[in-house]
């Protein structure tokens, strides 16, 4: 008999470069079990079913986002998971940061979160909001609760509501 996931049974599959790591910690905290991975090698190695979550740094093994995304997103049964785009620091251009929206967009990915934004907007609740979502998404109907909502055009909120 197989028994329903919880958020607590998966695993958040984070593809980020090595500076970025403390950050994407620090948001996500010590709730949720991690793999880290810097290489997009490694990032595809590590799908399986134990990962119910992917969040995956802009700047990801020298700008390769976007093709973990398509790999991601062609590969049943990982198509259906949760893909969030993090940016975690720096000021954009607003034509650069609407290209990676609506790249991101177009190629299937659940959201599209600016850190730094997030933390201007929402202070000291920043990250706790971005644990929502993750929690929210690893434990929703079908594990993809994110996907039906647009990447985010909005300043940097966790997601649309």
């Amino acid at each position: 008999m197989q028994h329903a996931s919880t958020a607590k049974d998966k695993t958040i599959l984070v593809a980020v470069r090595p500076r970025d790591v403390p950050q994407v910690t620090d948001v996500l905290g010590s709730e949720f079990s991690l793999v880290i991975t810097h290489s997009m090698e490694d990032a595809v190695a590590e799908l399986d079913e134990r990962i119910g979550f992917v969040a995956c740094g802009v700047h990801f093994d020298s700008g390769r986002m976007f093709d973990l995304l398509r790999h991601v997103k062609s590969h049943a049964p990982f198509n259906a998971l949760p893909f969030y785009i993090l940016l975690g620091s720096g000021r954009y251009s607003p034509q650069i940061m609407h290209g990676i929206r609506s790249a991101a967009k177009l190629m299937g990915a659940s959201g599209f979160t600016d850190l730094s934004v997030l933390r201007e907007t929402y202070g000291d609740q920043a990250y706790a909001r971005m644990r929502q979502v993750v929690r929210e998404a690893l434990s929703g109907p079908g594990n993809d609760v994110l996907a039906g909502r647009p990447v985010s055009e909005g300043s940097g909120q966790a997601h649309d509501r």
